[in-house]
């Protein structure tokens, strides 16, 4: 894991440093870290207060009862009071229900990869630059290993190969790719469920909250789940109120995601039909 003080960015052809901030007790510090080493450290967490965790059961289908969804059918038939779709992208409840999901973009693609690198590249600030038809951002994430995602506005940009400063360093793993197609399930909560995360919207890295969206919303859901539970809220109250709380968090980031790309001297040509 590294802890950085900051992040460049290289944006409209200027080049820009901020820190995060600071108290007392010195300078506030982001985490990099491997997504492996923190999806190990929230089911370790969820282990300790008391969450059964039930892992390599493949999902099939969701189980409904009229418009309620009432429990999944893995390995064996699991009930629930809710069911919470943490699945990421593929939205797999919203396809399971037949629910529409708003798009704000064309099909856009992030790649992604890790190099192994000297110690000054370590200590560098993570960047973020833009260049003729997409951006880069790169970061130290500790052990030596540097973080690049990379991702074009239009098709038939290759973003598939590392930054070029980092294509002739070894890679510690292979490159991979995600779908980062601005999106929205509207219905994002009903009877019985909740989508939450990227399975009920995402947009591109650029945006900067996804995990924190990740996280936050899966805490809301929790939180109306749990009032529903306790009889403290009325359960189409309480999905409408999550509805509007993750479609108001979306909208906002997607308006300043537009006004982001807009400033660059050529900005996405699909960027002229969103409002």
């Amino acid at each position: 894991m590294a802890r950085h003080i900051g992040q460049r960015v290289v944006w409209r052809g200027r080049e820009r440093e901020f820190e995060f901030g600071s108290d007392e007790q010195g300078a506030w510090r982001g985490y990099q870290i491997l997504r492996a080493r923190l999806d190990s450290i929230l089911i370790a967490r969820a282990r300790e207060v008391g969450v059964e965790v039930v892992q390599a059961h493949a999902v099939q289908r969701a189980m409904t009862l009229g418009r309620r969804v009432i429990g999944v059918e893995a390995t064996e038939s699991i009930r629930a009071s809710f069911v919470i779709d943490a699945g990421g992208g593929r939205s797999w409840l919203a396809r399971q229900m037949g629910l529409r999901v708003e798009h704000a973009s064309p099909a856009l693609r992030a790649y992604y990869g890790y190099c192994q690198v000297g110690s000054e590249e370590e200590e560098a600030l993570p960047s973020l630059t833009a260049n003729a038809g997409g951006w880069t951002w790169i970061a130290s994430i500790g052990g030596r290993q540097v973080h690049w995602t990379r991702m074009s506005f239009e098709k038939g940009e290759d973003a598939r190969s590392p930054p070029p400063h980092l294509a002739a360093l070894p890679r510690t793993d292979k490159v991979r790719g995600a779908d980062v197609t601005w999106r929205l399930v509207p219905a994002a909560a009903g009877r019985g469920y909740f989508m939450v995360g990227d399975a009920a919207a995402v947009l591109d890295p650029a945006a900067s909250h996804g995990v924190l969206r990740a996280l936050m919303s899966g805490i809301m859901a929790s939180h109306v789940a749990r009032g529903v539970l306790d009889g403290a809220v009325d359960e189409d109250i309480g999905a409408a109120l999550y509805r509007d709380w993750i479609s108001t968090w979306y909208r906002h980031d997607l308006s300043q995601l537009v006004v982001f790309y807009r400033q660059l001297p050529k900005p996405p040509s699909w960027l002229a039909a969103l409002p």
